[in-house]
C-alpha cells in the first residue's frame, strides 16, 4: 500500500470512530507531518507513521487499531475499503425526519355582533378548556384598527368588528398559528390549574435540549403588532407581559418564525441552520354548514355556529453534526413531546372523555 492511501485511510477511520468527539491534530517529528481531525504522520525511511489524537479513550484507540491491523495484515483493497466506509458514514449522517399531523375542528359563530369564537357551556367537553382560550384571543383579534392605536393609560371603549365567514379561514388560521406557539411555550413550563369542583392539575414542563432564554425583544419583533399578541398596540397584553418577566426557553441558536406561505398556510419555525429544522403549520380544510357544532360542544346558539377544519402538520429534520455537545436524538424527543402536547391540546381522543 502506497503512503498517500495509509494517510487518506487512517483520516476516514479516525473521523468515523471519534464522530461523536473529533480529536485535535499534534505535531509529531520526522520528514512528513499531516494535519486533521486525527492527524497520521509518515516519517523516516521505513514509513513509520505516527498518529497523534486528543479526546479519545483507551477503547476507541484499541478498536482504531484492531481495524487498522486487520485491513493490513489482510491487503483489503482499498477501493472496497473506502467504499464501505462512504455506505457507514452516510449511514451515520442520515437526518433525523419526521411529518405527522392531525385535524382541529373551530367553532365559529355566523351572527352579526357576536364574537368569532362562542364559549362551550359544557364543562365536561374535552375541549373546554381549549375552546374558552381561543375564543378569548379571538376577541383580541376584533379590535378595531383606530382603537389599537391609541395611546396612553385611560380606560378605552369599542365595539368589537364583525369577522365574516368569508374572512373566517384566514383569522382562524393566524388565530391557530400563534394559539400553537403559546401552546407551545405552556408546554414547556411547569404549571397548575384549578377549577372549581374539579381536581387540580399539575404538568412538568418540556425541557428544550440544550434549553437557553429566548430574547424577548427577538420574539416581541418577530411577533410585531400581530393583533393576537398585542390587540393594543400602545399597551402590553397578558402574553407580552408574561414573555417579558419570564421569558420563554428553547435551544440555544434557535430562530423563531412565524410565516405565511401562499393564502392559507401558516407557519411557526424553529431553526438552528445546519442543525435542525421543525414546522408546525396550519392549514385551511374545509367547513361545515351553519347548526353544526365540534363533538361534545353546547350552546344555546347552536342554530347559527358552524364548524372550520383545519390540519396541523408538524414536520422537523434533524442533522447529524460534528458538534459533540449535539444529540439529535434529544431534539427529536422534545419535538415529539411537543407534537403529542398539541394533539391532545386540539384534538379529542375519540377513545375517553376526559374526567375532571
Amino acid at each position: 500500500m502506497n503512503e498517500k492511501y495509509i494517510v487518506t485511510k487512517l483520516r476516514f477511520i479516525c473521523a468515523l470512530l471519534l464522530f461523536a468527539s473529533p480529536c485535535r491534530g499534534q505535531n509529531t517529528t520526522g520528514k512528513a507531518e499531516t494535519t486533521g481531525a486525527c492527524s497520521p504522520a509518515i516519517s523516516g525511511n521505513e514509513n513509520q507513521v505516527n498518529i497523534s489524537c486528543q479526546g479519545i479513550s483507551k477503547d476507541q484507540a484499541a478498536k482504531m487499531t484492531s481495524i487498522l491491523n486487520k485491513i493490513l495484515a489482510n491487503q483489503i483493497s482499498p477501493d472496497a475499503v473506502m467504499a464501505k466506509l462512504d455506505e457507514i458514514l452516510k449511514a451515520v449522517n442520515t437526518p433525523i425526519e419526521r411529518i405527522a399531523k392531525f385535524t382541529v375542528m373551530v367553532p365559529f359563530e355566523t351572527a352579526p355582533n357576536a364574537f368569532p369564537i362562542p364559549m362551550d357551556d359544557n364543562p365536561d367537553d374535552p375541549l373546554f378548556n381549549t375552546y374558552t382560550e381561543l375564543s378569548s384571543l379571538a376577541s383580541n383579534g376584533t379590535m378595531p384598527e383606530a382603537t389599537r392605536e391609541t395611546e396612553g393609560n385611560g380606560q378605552i371603549t369599542w365595539n368589537s368588528r364583525h369577522v365574516s365567514m368569508e374572512e373566517a379561514p384566514t383569522f382562524l388560521g393566524r388565530l391557530l398559528q400563534y394559539y400553537i406557539f403559546r401552546n407551545i411555550d405552556n408546554l414547556q413550563r411547569n404549571s397548575m390549574t384549578v377549577y372549581v369542583g374539579y381536581p387540580a392539575e399539575a404538568h412538568a414542563g418540556i425541557e428544550p435540549p440544550d434549553a437557553e432564554v429566548y430574547p424577548y425583544e427577538k420574539l416581541s419583533s418577530e411577533l410585531g403588532d400581530n393583533v393576537f399578541f398585542r390587540p393594543f398596540l400602545h399597551r402590553r397584553s397578558i402574553d407580552d407581559m408574561t414573555w417579558k418577566m419570564t421569558p420563554s426557553k428553547f435551544p440555544k441558536g434557535t430562530e423563531i418564525q412565524f410565516i405565511t406561505q401562499e393564502a392559507d398556510k401558516y407557519l411557526v419555525r424553529f431553526q438552528r441552520p445546519a442543525y435542525f429544522k421543525a414546522d408546525f403549520i396550519v392549514q385551511q380544510f374545509l367547513g361545515t354548514g351553519v347548526g353544526q357544532v365540534p363533538k361534545h360542544f353546547v350552546s344555546k346558539n347552536a342554530s347559527t355556529i358552524m364548524q372550520w377544519a383545519f390540519v396541523v402538520t408538524m414536520h422537523y429534520r434533524i442533522e447529524h453534526s460534528l458538534n459533540s455537545e449535539f444529540h439529535p436524538g434529544n431534539y427529536a424527543q422534545w419535538l415529539d413531546a411537543l407534537y403529542d402536547g398539541l394533539h391532545k391540546k386540539l384534538e379529542i381522543d375519540q377513545s375517553e372523555m376526559r374526567s375532571r
